[in-house]
């Protein structure tokens, strides 16, 4: 029971779930589907037909199981096809009964991308790209709101697109832009599933009482002869992003449409079913459950995108070095780049230096251009060119190449950081 509400569909729908996992792989399985969703005659016949069988001797279900069959049956027929059914449990039984376009069929080979389903929670709610909802009636307001959304969802892309090249991912700009609209960016993008059970969580996913949910199947196919008869508008573009753990998970896919308004010419089948506040439709044998739909941080990393925090200003977290060594081989191409072989007492200055900027990067309160590479350049290329002219040099001097951007109230702290790094080395000599 779920605030108040409950639910016999839910009931039908666990014990209609377990015999089927009970027979898996059993013979006995074919006769679950006659027993609940077929007419007491063809159900009966279906039974005769059964027991008479002699290869089945040995696979003859309980009197018990045939009683409880019969009564999931009962239940069942209650039911009606079309219209709004009583909850979404009732809603999953129908499409479990192919009442509504079921998500597989094995005797039938298919393109996987055939067909897509969209899981809303009002009905009311129209088809539309993230970025085109709520717009201000003003015209003039809605282009500036329109830019802002843009420059926002091309700063998320960047940074995706940045954070995959270092992963070695698909980095395309579709596939940047279908993360974002997946994480909460708006974009262009309307994200679908290829799972009838992922639709429907979704659609009862945070169930306001009294709304109706709508799950809606596009055929992909029916959507491009579409746009092909329109040829002005371009062709459907499908795009993946299954490297996602979530997305993967959600067996989630995106389509960009050419012409917001030309799909409406395409009438999806549908289904529809009465909210109530707290039932979510979760299963998990079929693997939809909120854990799995949206996997933790540790499963997922951009989970962490997920924080409504994100969604206006997103960011990345910026990578931490994993020791000072990590900037010594930098270090050594600056040299290397002038056939200068680093030598005593300069090779010091920039071990110094490699600890140095490496403390810097787990500071508080500094801004980035503070620490950047740029200023750890800067430095060796002051010990290069010392060591060039063979000057003198103290560590001090090679410091001050970080002054150039630090805000006043910040290079104290540099200094301070510049310090412990010469104390903390000089007791190490002195140790040794």
């Amino acid at each position: 029971m779920e605030n108040g509400y409950s639910s016999k569909w839910k009931g039908l729908w666990n014990r209609w779930s377990h015999f089927e996992q009970r027979y898996k792989g059993d013979y006995r399985h074919s006769l679950i589907e006659p027993a609940v969703t077929a007419s007491v005659s063809a159900r009966n016949e279906a039974f005769r037909k059964y027991r008479n069988n002699p290869n089945l001797v040995n696979a003859q279900p309980s009197s018990e199981e045939v009683e409880s069959l019969f009564e999931l049956g009962e239940i069942f027929r209650e039911l009606e096809p079309g219209g709004i059914y009583p909850d979404v449990y009732a809603a999953a039984c129908a499409t479990k009964a192919r009442w509504f376009v079921y998500p597989e069929d094995p005797h039938k080979p298919q393109n996987p991308l055939r067909k897509g389903f969209r899981g809303t929670r009002n009905e009311y709610w129209l088809l539309e790209p993230s970025i085109m909802r709520n717009l201000p009636g003003d015209p003039d307001k809605e282009v500036a709101e329109c830019e802002r959304r843009y420059k926002e969802l091309a700063v998320f892309c960047e940074a995706m697109r940045q954070l995959r090249n270092k992963e070695g991912k698909d980095s395309s700009e579709s596939v940047c832009m279908a993360i974002a609209q997946h994480y909460g960016i708006r974009s262009p993008l309307i994200d679908l599933t290829q799972n009838a059970w992922v639709a429907l969580f979704f659609a009862s996913h945070g169930a306001e009482q009294g709304d109706v949910g709508l799950v809606q199947c596009f055929f992909l196919e029916e959507l491009e002869e579409l746009f092909e008869a329109n040829a002005n508008f371009g062709s459907l573009q499908v795009i993946r992003a299954d490297s996602v753990p979530r997305i993967h998970n959600q067996q989630g896919f995106f389509i960009a449409l050419p012409a917001p308004y030309l799909d409406k010419q395409h009438v999806p089948a549908s289904i529809r079913f009465r909210q109530h506040e707290g039932v979510l439709f979760e299963d998990d044998s079929l693997g939809v459950t909120e854990s799995r739909i949206y996997p933790c941080v540790e499963e997922d990393p951009l989970a962490v995108f997920a924080n409504p925090k994100l969604k206006t200003y997103p960011s990345f977290p910026r990578p931490r070095p994993v020791n000072p060594e990590a900037y010594f081989d930098l270090a050594m191409r600056i040299f290397t780049e002038r056939d200068v072989a680093l030598g005593d007492p300069y090779k010091r200055y920039v071990e110094l230096t490699c600890e140095f900027h490496y403390r810097l990067q787990f500071v508080d309160g500094m801004r980035d251009v503070e620490r950047s590479i740029n200023r750890f350049k800067s430095a060796i290329e002051a010990i290069r060119n010392a060591q060039c002219r063979k000057d003198t040099l103290s560590f001090d001097e090679v410091v001050r190449a970080y002054g150039t951007h630090a805000a006043h109230e910040t290079w104290p702290l540099i200094q301070n950081i510049a310090d412990e790094v010469v104390s903390s080395n000089e007791q190490n000599d002195e140790e040794q």
